[in-house]
């Protein structure tokens, strides 16, 4: 909005560009928890799958001793 009003000419008020300012910071807060959250799921899947096959490999292993 502020680059809108800036580009047409119109002077922006401060309080609507403090408002964008503080909507623009939750927006990147938001979207670095969402990623923070991926991360730790992606994380949790591929360590369980990991924590699997480590267990699968030491079980035939014990089994051919």
């Amino acid at each position: 909005m502020t680059g809108e009003a800036a580009k047409s000419g119109q002077q922006v008020d401060p309080h609507q560009a403090k408002r964008q300012r503080m909507r623009s910071i939750a927006i990147a807060l938001g979207l670095g928890f969402m990623v923070l959250l991926f991360y730790a799921a992606t994380i949790v899947r591929i360590g369980g799958a990991v924590q699997g096959k480590q267990s699968q490999i030491i079980q035939e292993l014990t089994k051919t001793s």
